[in-house]
Parts: structure tokens; sequence; C-alpha cells
């Protein structure tokens, strides 16, 4: 697991840029973006 925290060369703006949204959690598996908390808990059901 690699996590990136926001304000370490990662801002809000690139968020957006790579997954078309700025909240946070952001969870991508294998390089594919998944969603946020309740994305993830449909990934594994």
């Amino acid at each position: 697991m690699e996590v990136i925290e926001l304000g370490t060369g990662i801002t809000s703006r690139s968020l957006r840029a790579v997954s078309n949204k700025s909240s946070t959690p952001q969870i991508f598996i294998g390089g594919g973006y998944i969603g946020g908390t309740d994305e993830l808990e449909q990934h594994f059901k």
C-alpha cells in the first residue's frame, strides 16, 4: 500500500487531474481508480 498525503507535492488540483475529484480519500488499486471508502467497500463485496 502506498499512502500519498496532500501537501507533500500533491495538491487537490493534482487529484482532480487524475480522477476528476478533489475529495479524499481516493483509492487506486493496481493503477485503476476505485473511488472513496464507499466504492472500496463495494469493490470487495
